[in-house]
């Protein structure tokens, strides 16, 4: 019986890892539905279990039988192609192969005297096989950390390190239990080790989900986040535009009152006091600097980063064409835009000892948009986790600006590159125009 119940829990992790490591293999994610998505996965453990307790004696027929359930499920979860299947459910079946190969001669070395026969039914064949099943796990999870889809859910180094400590110490576990258990245990006594050994596979598995999920809700509180700044940049954008606007109609009534005053000066034939007053006027009236790269965001953008560099003293060079065709969209154009002139400005604010200097490059060439931005800066910048945060009193609140750039960029396929030099500082973003 109890070969029966373990061979079942054998079968479900060895189900669980094979739709992880083809998801990583495939590029694929599995269907959305959650109802049958579990209805396949149990079809597939029956499959496979009963595949495997018919045909245990025939191990060739049974490991071609085995790769073929995998294959055929893996297609229906995620809709791949079918040599894709067939090539990842015999990859995985190989690299299980292996595993199981070097950690029964690692232990036959290490405890000596065992055969074929005592790595398949017996406790210490159940050992060596759960060990083999962490180090598959450990693989999977590796390789989907690598080259997972879904790279926004990958995790860190230091998350990475983290996770280890579970599987190492699960490991070490079993070791222990192989080198020391006594082959005259009762029946009790070694059903006790095998549950404490395949909970330890089922808490490497959780742990490694349980990861998985608080990384995503903290993935998902910064895109909370980056939207919120969307829409916070994007209101003061319309703010900024309002108020231009407002500007401008004061500007247009009192022009209707100077042309007024212009005519009444034409009529009396008072040209002196008409070439005074004219000359007066335009003294007083302030010219703004505007920027035209037909695109009616980007113009906002960089006039309202213009005016704020100028009530800064910095100066501001602009370079540009025509924008029209660029790709991104209002929003995420706002925030790259913003974000990358915000941090120029603030860097050339904390540059006292040099000229304030900003160069903008924001142009359409060769099929693809370039934007670079140049400033001078002061050589010190903070670092958390490899991203470069604020230097503001409030930084807890900021320093997502150039990730969330990083972010866009890598939604459209374009490249994000950050150079630090002595005294110069630039980030240059290029995305292609389809």
């Amino acid at each position: 019986m109890g070969t029966y119940i373990y061979g079942a829990i054998y079968t479900i992790i060895y189900t669980v890892m094979c739709s992880l490591f083809a998801s990583v293999l495939l590029q694929k994610t599995r269907i959305p539905n959650n109802n049958k998505y579990i209805l396949y996965i149990i079809s597939w453990i029956v499959a496979e279990y009963c595949a495997s307790a018919m045909l245990d004696r025939y191990v060739i027929i049974k490991m071609i039988a085995v790769i073929f359930f995998n294959a055929f499920f893996l297609k229906i979860i995620y809709k791949a192609e079918v040599l894709q299947t067939f090539g990842a459910a015999f990859f995985y079946q190989a690299v299980c192969a292996l595993t199981d190969y070097l950690v029964f001669i690692i232990a036959r070395k290490i405890l000596g005297g065992i055969n074929l026969v005592d790595s398949t039914d017996t406790v210490t064949g159940y050992l060596i096989g759960t060990l083999s099943q962490i180090i598959v796990i450990i693989l999977v999870i590796w390789l989907r950390n690598e080259f997972a889809l879904e790279k926004e859910y990958i995790m860190t180094k230091q998350e990475w390190i983290k996770f280890l400590v579970f599987p190492v110490f699960s490991m070490m576990t079993i070791l222990a239990f192989a080198v020391n258990f006594d082959v005259n245990m009762t029946q009790k006594q070694e059903n006790t080790i095998l549950f404490v050994v395949f909970g330890l596979m089922f808490m490497n598995i959780f742990v490694f989900y349980l990861i998985m999920d608080i990384i995503k809700r903290e993935t998902k509180r910064k895109q909370e986040e980056m939207l919120q700044k969307h829409a916070e940049q994007t209101e003061k954008l319309y703010r900024q535009e309002r108020k231009q606007y407002e500007e401008l109609q004061r500007q247009r009534h009192e022009y209707k009152n100077q042309m007024l005053v212009i005519q009444t000066l034409l009529e009396k034939k008072d040209y002196g006091r008409i070439e005074g007053y004219i000359q007066d006027y335009c003294g007083k009236t302030e010219k703004e600097d505007w920027f035209d790269t037909n695109h009616s965001v980007v113009n906002a953008v960089l006039n309202l980063k213009y005016r704020e560099a100028l009530s800064k003293n910095i100066l501001m060079i602009v370079r540009f064409n025509d924008l029209s065709d660029i790709p991104l969209k209002d929003a995420d154009l706002i925030v790259v835009l913003s974000n990358l002139l915000d941090n120029a400005i603030e860097a050339s604010e904390r540059c006292k000892k040099e000229t304030p200097l900003i160069k903008v490059k924001f142009i359409v060439e060769n099929g693809k948009m370039l934007l670079a931005v140049n400033n001078i800066w002061n050589g010190k910048i903070k670092l958390h986790k490899g991203r470069i945060v604020s230097a503001k009193r409030d930084g807890n609140k900021h320093g997502y600006g150039m990730k969330n750039v990083e972010s866009i960029v890598n939604n459209y396929k374009g490249t994000f590159i950050i150079d630090r030099e002595d005294k110069e500082f630039k980030v240059v973003v290029r995305i292609p125009i389809s």
